[in-house]
């Protein structure tokens, strides 16, 4: 048959054409059609739906589902794959909860859309595959990105890169990414079928797929992620008490609490490990209730080991979230304690920051900067990014007698220390930095500073540590150039924070009245009456006993 139509198109007159619909690239003489520009093609990415064409699909939605939210999940979840949003769109139809568009975990289905789209990729996709091919494509699903290397590996099949290429040629719903060799990323829902059809067929061989793609992977979450679906609990134990704190420092805490809520309860029940990375998640968040609870088992679970020194760091923390809720007496119980051996010099400098915490606490702010300075004393001879990012001063001292050289001290450290790109640790060095030149009256280079504190701030999300840092001294230079819309703009930015129900610091506290206060300052230099007048929220209770 092909040999015809290679027939036919050589013969066919000018006027004429032909029009072939496939799955994948026929065997024609399609070079020779490309070398005299006869072939129009138009492949998978040409095909493709964007954003205003999937909400054009959309049926009507109940009033609660936000049509271009919806319209933005479907668009990632099919990679805009026509036949995956009809069927995606008659299950909204069907059942308009919008929860159940983009609810999947660890490739599991459990929407109807789904399954429908599971269905037709193995009547239509997979059942037509070599034997060979298929039981590649399945193996490596447990891969997020295909290189030969990796899928020679996982799949131990020496002609991994000759199945790539056939994966390509069939236009199996990947991408392909720029990188020193070939590599193609399978599409989401695409990977999350055949990692389905993966645990129905040949579930005895995950484990050790597992391990052999864990044992390749560069990225330290995958790497984690992996060790865990292998269920190899101790290995994913000790590489993400060495590796989250740097995760949490330069990704943030949220792919860290998912590897977290991974491992089996009982295990969180004796580990100490387990228990203070959750603290240090809980830190990141400032939510402070948590972080005291993590630390408390973290404490525990290391003094049930004989883990002494361990015990002590995590009461270092308890110390900080009791000062959180002015628990002074507790706190200082657990900064006093005796370490149990000579320290080192993290551990100097987080002791010294630990005492910071409480001077500021316990209002002794004529010693501040001097107890912040020892601080940066110990912390500048350390490359240790996750300590120099827990050694961050509470937002509140910035500007506070004496504070003005440690913060610039500190900055210039951080910087030093961290890679050309955004983090939380840079956005909170680079808007300290910017406090630091506010209070020296160097306004232009404290915006310089403040500006690129505020990009990593929108690149990142914000985590409410940022968002504090940065939206609060972005309005007061705002305001003193006499940018009242912008000010008023960051102000609400900073404000937010109290909305997030994961935050230690509610509507009410002490931390949200010294920032209403704020905005009072910020309305005064703007001659704002009724930015100063706007009200705070009604007080809530504070919880006094333990």
């Amino acid at each position: 048959m092909f040999e015809f139509l290679d027939l036919l198109l050589e013969r066919l007159p000018p006027q004429w054409g032909v029009v072939l619909s496939t799955r994948t690239e026929p065997p024609l003489a399609l070079p020779r059609l490309r070398a005299h520009d006869e072939l129009a093609e138009f492949r998978e990415r040409d095909l493709r739906f964007d954003l205003d064409e999937v909400r054009a699909l959309l049926p009507q939605l109940p009033a609660h589902v936000d049509p271009a939210s919806t319209s933005r999940r479907l668009l990632e979840r099919t990679q805009g794959w026509a036949v995956g949003l009809r069927l995606a769109v008659n299950s909204l139809a069907a059942s308009p909860a919008d929860a159940a568009i983009d609810r999947r975990q660890a490739g599991v289905a459990d929407s109807s859309s789904d399954r429908h789209v599971f269905d037709y990729l193995l009547a239509e996709v997979l059942s037509a595959m070599p034997p060979e091919l298929r039981a590649f494509l399945l193996r490596c699903s447990v891969l997020s990105e295909l290189s030969s290397g990796r899928c020679a590996a996982v799949a131990a099949d020496s002609r991994a890169a000759h199945w790539l290429e056939e994966i390509e040629r069939r236009g199996l719903f990947v991408s392909v990414l720029e990188g020193p060799e070939p590599t193609l990323r399978l599409h989401d829902l695409f990977r999350d079928f055949l990692q389905d059809r993966l645990r129905r067929e040949m579930p005895d061989e995950l484990p050790e797929l597992h391990r052999r793609a864990a044992a390749g992977e560069p990225d330290l979450v995958r790497r984690i992620g992996y060790r865990i679906r292998a269920g190899d609990w101790t290995e994913a134990e000790v590489e993400l008490a060495e590796a989250g704190g740097r995760i949490i420092t330069t990704v943030g805490a949220a792919p860290v609490l998912r590897l977290l809520d991974q491992f089996p309860p009982p295990l969180h029940a004796r580990s100490g490990r387990l228990a203070h990375i959750r603290c240090l998640c809980a830190w990141a968040r400032w939510d402070w209730p948590n972080m005291r609870e993590a630390a408390e088992r973290a404490r525990r679970a290391y003094e049930s080991s004989g883990d002494r020194l361990g015990a002590w760091r995590a009461g270092l923390y308890e110390a900080i979230s009791y000062g959180s809720f002015g628990f002074t007496d507790e706190a200082r119980q657990r900064v006093d304690a005796p370490p149990p051996e000579p320290l080192g010099i993290d551990d100097r400098a987080f002791l010294a920051m630990t005492r910071t915490y409480q001077t500021f606490d316990e209002g002794r702010l004529d010693v501040l900067g001097q107890r912040y300075g020892e601080v940066i004393d110990a912390l500048e001879s350390s490359t240790n990014i996750p300590l120099w990012y827990h050694c961050v001063p509470r937002s509140m001292q910035c500007g506070m007698p004496g504070m003005d050289r440690p913060l610039a001290r500190f900055a210039a450290g951080a910087l030093r220390v961290l890679p050309e790109m955004p983090t939380p640790l840079r956005a909170l060095a680079l808007a300290l930095r910017g406090w630091e030149e506010l209070s020296a009256g160097k306004l232009a280079v404290a915006a310089a500073s403040v500006e690129l504190a505020d990009s990593d701030a929108r690149w990142l999300g914000p985590p409410p540590n940022v968002r504090v840092f940065v939206y609060a001294v972005l309005p007061i230079l705002h305001a003193l150039h006499g940018r009242a819309a912008e000010a008023r703009s960051a102000l609400d930015e900073l404000m937010k924070t109290f909305d997030d129900p994961d935050v230690g610091y509610r509507p009410g506290s002490f931390v949200h009245v010294y920032y209403c206060l704020h905005r009072v300052r910020i309305a005064d230099l703007l001659g704002d009456v009724e930015l100063g007048a706007r009200p705070a929220r009604a007080r809530c209770p504070t919880i006094r006993s333990r």
